[in-house]
Formats: structure tokens, C-alpha cells, sequence
């Protein structure tokens, strides 16, 4: 059974650690040195169980955000340690103790997991120029604690105290703003375990800085217990909170979660700023150029920035101009018939819409062809499917290729069945294609030795012409060109016929007579499909 299903190890465990401690501040000769040793225990627990769940997590970026937690700890035991061992034997501790550096470094790794690290996962140039940054810092903060160097001695206690408010203040208000731009999954858990850790360590260390500095708050005493329930804390959370996979962010939709999720890294730069005006009291050359390394980084983490916005600009506009071309090529797909490459039915029909509009605007006559290959079923059921595919693309490119005015186009209008559209052409001229579509199909010579019609493929074809007006419109001619279709079939097939406004019929070969439809609609007379 894991710990997690037992939660009262997550009271029983800290507890029973506390009650150790306790027992160790309640034995006269160990309570300096045990209570000391207790914490730096504590202390390292806690880095202990960021590079485990660091190790166990499949992301770099969150995992790398576990390792720098890990190291802030690491640095705050090394500070206990020297303390324990070096720095308590300093009395009176009126000024910065060779301890302090440590406990103040161990921020910048959480400033660097918090700030950087989250934000810049995979450009890992900003990763290395904020980790120049974060050394620059520890510079300072070495510089600002002892200056001695410099003619000026270490920096008093009270300035150390107010230092360490400041910088747990400052570790609090970063956390607090990364939850409050929207991370998710793993992301949000390592913000959320932080800022309790961080929340809980400020609380405890801001008044015990108080008794210290006013009240000279000795060690060894059971307020010593207080400072283990931070890292007691953090190691608890660490070790035992399930492990979840990162997901992606949420977009921050409100501009002041955009402002401060594009602000965080300028963190780390501020702080260089504002420690390397502060040495320059002390050092002015040291000073100048921490300050010129801040806005140096800070230019090229903007450069930076900006050639991957420009990269991703182009990237984008690629991507952009490839969807166009599949959007076109989508667009031609569909308005193409796939096995005989010659428009499809929607593209017949919004044609014909449009060449209706036109030449009724000119004044124009408009014909439309119906032809439908005979017998088809036939040809099919003798000489298989295949044959039948092959003997519809021949067919659609013959007649497309006799279709050579502008404006003209075939289409397969379903099946077997074939529709031209031939604008500004009148009918005598109309019935003259049509003649010439239905001899270039029986010159094919195509067998279909079942077929009545002399044993090879034919084709019938009905016209139809108007001037179209505004009180008629394309279903007329549509109409029309369906019954002139049904004639010639009913006439013996392999013919032209165009069907007069009076309802006789014509049947031709080279020549024939038309039709021109008034603007009542012709009524529709439906045929068999065969």
C-alpha cells in the first residue's frame, strides 16, 4: 500500500520528527548542538525529496524546476551546517556570519525555477543566460554581505534581518503570481507546493528575525521547533503528493495575467539592477558592471525573443500558405469528378446558376446539353465494371475535348449521364454540338455487342435553349433539356432531339429544330434512368 493511502503519515511521520526534536532541546549538554543538527536533518530531507520527485518526473522543464528546488535546499543546509559548526562560536553575532551567504543563495534557485525555468522550457539560450544571471546574483550577494575587501566591514545584523524579509517577501509574491497566470498539471503542483513552503518559511522567519535582532532569541529552546515545519513541509508534499504529467497551460485570458507571465523572467534582471546599484556604494567598478551585465542580459533575452518570434512568424506564414494550397486543392477536389476528371454535379449546378444571371443580364441565349450513354447497363453486366469505368472516362474526355469555346463545360451529372453548358449559343448552333458530341461517341467504335444500336456505344442527347428572364429560371431549362433527353431515348436512342414549347417531338442527326422557352417554366417530366 503506498503512503498515499495512508494519510495519517502525513501527521504521524513530521509529528513524531518534532517530538524528537523536543526530546533533544529537553536534554541539558545537547540542546545547542542537537537542536542545530535537527534542522540541517530537516533541511536535507527536504533536498532529498526534490531530487526524488525531480528523478521521477518524465518532464525537463518541471523536473528541472524539482532539481533547482532541490539545490535551494541544499544551499540552506550547507548555511546550517556552517553555522553549526563555524558561526555559532562567534559571539556576539552583530554582523553577517559566513552562514548568511548560504541561507540568502538558497532564493536563487527558486527565483530561477520560478521565473525562468517555467516559462522558456525548450529555448534553452534564455535558460543559460538567466543561469549567468543567477551566478551574477550570488556574486552580489557575497560582495554586499562582506565587503571588506573594500575597506568597509560586514554588514550588521539588523541589515542581514531586513535582507531576508525582503527576499522571503519576494520568493512569495514570484510563486503567488505564477499560480496566478494559469499553470496546469505538474507545472501547478510544483508552484502550489512551493508557495506553501515559501508562505509557511516567511510566516516562521519574519518573527523570529524580530526576536533575534530585538531579543537577543537564544538557540536550543523549543522555539527551535518552528523552524523545522517549513522543510518538514516541503519534504512531506515532495515525497508523497502523486506524481501527474504536465499539461499545457492554460491561455491567460485577462492582460494582467499576459503582463505579468511575460514579466517574470525580468525578474532575475531586476534583481541584478538593484543589488549592482547598491555595491557600487561600495565598489563603483564592481558595481557599474554587474549593472551593465543586468542590462546586458536583459538586451539579449529580448533578442532572443524576438528572433523566435520572427522564426515562429515564418513558420506560421509557411504554415499558413501550405493550408491555402490544401484548401484550394481541397476546393478543386471537390468540384471534380474523381473517375473521369471533368466537373461533378455541384460544379454543374453553380455554373449553371452563374451563366443564367450572366446571360439574362446580356440578353443572351443559354443551351444546356443532357446526353446519357445507351445501354450502359448493359455493357456493364457483359464486360464487368472495370470496362464501364474505363468507357466513362473515354467518353468524358472525348466530349469535354469537343467543347473548345470559353464559358463551355461538360460535367458528369450522375451515373452514365453527361451535361454541357454552352452560353450565348442559340439553338441551331446547339443542336450542331450536340450532333457533333453524339458522332464523336459512335466513332469511338467502343463494343457493346448487346447494345440494339449496331453492337457499339452510342449516346443520346436532348437540348435545350432560352433566354432566360426574370420570371422563369434554371430548373426550366433543366426541365426542358430532361425532356428532350427522354425523347431521343424513347425515339431509339444514338440520336438529338430538342423538344418544341408545342410537345411534338424531332428527332435528327445533323440538324434538328429548337426551342425557345417562355418564361413560365416547362413542366417536369421525369424518366427512367437506364
Amino acid at each position: 500500500m503506498s503512503m498515499r493511502s495512508k494519510p495519517w503519515l502525513w501527521f504521524g511521520i513530521p509529528a513524531l520528527l518534532l517530538a524528537l526534536h523536543a526530546g533533544i532541546i529537553a536534554v541539558p549538554s545537547w540542546h545547542l548542538a542537537g537542536s542545530d543538527l535537527f534542522l540541517l536533518l530537516c533541511a536535507i530531507l527536504a533536498c532529498i525529496a526534490c531530487f526524488w520527485r525531480a528523478w521521477r518526473l518524465s518532464s525537463f522543464s518541471v523536473g528541472l524546476q524539482w532539481y533547482l528546488a532541490g539545490a535551494g535546499m541544499a544551499l540552506w543546509a550547507a548555511g546550517q551546517a556552517t553555522y553549526t559548526y563555524i558561526d555559532v562560536h562567534h559571539i556576539p553575532q552583530t554582523v553577517a556570519l559566513n552562514s548568511d551567504l548560504c541561507f540568502f543563495l538558497y532564493g536563487v534557485p527558486f527565483l530561477l525555477a520560478i521565473c525562468s525555468v517555467a516559462d522558456q522550457p525548450r529555448l534553452r539560450s534564455l535558460l543559460f543566460t538567466d543561469f549567468i544571471q543567477a551566478l551574477v546574483v550570488a556574486w552580489l550577494v557575497q560582495s554586499e554581505l562582506f565587503p571588506a575587501s573594500h575597506g568597509v566591514t560586514a554588514i550588521s545584523t539588523q541589515h542581514v534581518y531586513s535582507a531576508y524579509n525582503v527576499e522571503n517577501l519576494l520568493l512569495v509574491g514570484a510563486v503567488g503570481l505564477r499560480l496566478f497566470t494559469g499553470a496546469r498539471g505538474a507545472r501547478r503542483q510544483f508552484y502550489r507546493v512551493t508557495f506553501s513552503f515559501m508562505a509557511v518559511y516567511a510566516a516562521i522567519a519574519m518573527p523570529m528575525n524580530y526576536l533575534n535582532e530585538f531579543h537577543n532569541l537564544p538557540t536550543g529552546t523549543l522555539l527551535d521547533l518552528f523552524w523545522d515545519l517549513p522543510f518538514l513541509l516541503l519534504a512531506a508534499l515532495a515525497a508523497w503528493l502523486p506524481v501527474v504529467e504536465e499539461q499545457p497551460s492554460l491561455p491567460a485570458t485577462r492582460r494582467s495575467q499576459r503582463v505579468i507571465l511575460h514579466s517574470m523572467p525580468v525578474l532575475i534582471t531586476a534583481v541584478v539592477l538593484v543589488m549592482g546599484t547598491i555595491l557600487v556604494r561600495y565598489d563603483f567598478v564592481a558595481g557599474l558592471l554587474a549593472v551593465l551585465i543586468g542590462l546586458g542580459s536583459y538586451s539579449l533575452r529580448n533578442s532572443l525573443l524576438e528572433m523566435r518570434y520572427l522564426e515562429t512568424q515564418r513558420k506560421l506564414t509557411e504554415s499558413e500558405a501550405a493550408l491555402q494550397i490544401a484548401m484550394e486543392r481541397f476546393q478543386e477536389l471537390s468540384y471534380i469528378d474523381p473517375l473521369t476528371k471533368v466537373a461533378n454535379r455541384r460544379q454543374f449546378e453553380e455554373t449553371l446558376e452563374i451563366e443564367w444571371n450572366r446571360t439574362m443580364r446580356r440578353g443572351a441565349p443559354l443551351s444546356l446539353l443532357m446526353m446519357d450513354l445507351d445501354h450502359f447497363k448493359l455493357l456493364n453486366d457483359t464486360y464487368g465494371h472495370l470496362r464501364g469505368d474505363d468507357c466513362l472516362m473515354i467518353a468524358a474526355q472525348t466530349l469535354s475535348s469537343r467543347l473548345k469555346r470559353a464559358g463551355e463545360m461538360l460535367a458528369r451529372y450522375g451515373g452514365e449521364e453527361f451535361a454541357a453548358i454552352l452560353p450565348d449559343l442559340p439553338a441551331d448552333m446547339a443542336l450542331q454540338v450536340a450532333e457533333s458530341l453524339r458522332a464523336a461517341i459512335a466513332n469511338l467504335g467502343i463494343e457493346n455487342s448487346e447494345s440494339p444500336n449496331g453492337g457499339c456505344l452510342t449516346i443520346s442527347v436532348g437540348v435545350a435553349t432560352c433566354y432566360p428572364g426574370p420570371g422563369s429560371g434554371v430548373e426550366s431549362l433543366l426541365s426542358a433539356a430532361d425532356q428532350s433527353l427522354y425523347a431521343a431515348k424513347q425515339a431509339g436512342r444514338n440520336r438529338v432531339v430538342n423538344v418544341h414549347d408545342s410537345g411534338t417531338l424531332k428527332a435528327v442527326h445533323s440538324h434538328s429544330h429548337s426551342v425557345h422557352l417562355g418564361p413560365e417554366p416547362v413542366p417536369i417530366l421525369r424518366r427512367p434512368r437506364a
